[in-house]
């Protein structure tokens, strides 16, 4: 969604809201903001979480509520903090996305499970 609104003036207005694995609102920051500027926004952010009306989105999975993480796109690093809120910053969505892919496409190595053994029926037990 573009611009969704979450209440009135004062309140979030990400640019962006997209589900891309998780829910996430994206701020684009053309302009070159303080850094206090870019600290209310995330203010405003964790206010918002704290009100607990994200819970009732209807894209929110009945089970497990998420709240999106916040991914602002600026040629500009922000020094700004929050202790409730995953915040990613990043020149442009195409080096967020690269960049996530690289976490993604960890390689995993096997490894030897000991202590198991494999009745016939195929399931697993483990060994006493």
């Amino acid at each position: 969604m573009i611009e969704p609104k979450y209440g009135d003036k004062g309140t979030i207005e990400p640019d962006i809201f997209a589900i891309w694995f998780n829910p996430i609102f994206i701020e684009v920051q053309r302009n070159v903001y303080t850094k206090e500027v870019m600290q209310k926004k995330i203010d405003l952010y964790e206010d918002y979480y704290d009100t607990g009306d994200w819970k009732e989105e209807p894209w929110q999975k009945p089970d497990k509520k998420v709240f999106p993480s916040i991914l602002i796109i600026t040629p500009t690093r922000y020094a700004v903090k929050s202790t409730k809120l995953e915040i990613y910053q990043s020149p442009s969505i195409a080096d967020f996305i690269e960049s996530r892919s690289v976490e993604s496409n960890l390689e995993i190595k096997p490894q030897t499970v000991k202590n198991v053994i494999q009745s016939n029926g195929g399931s697993l037990k483990l060994k006493k």
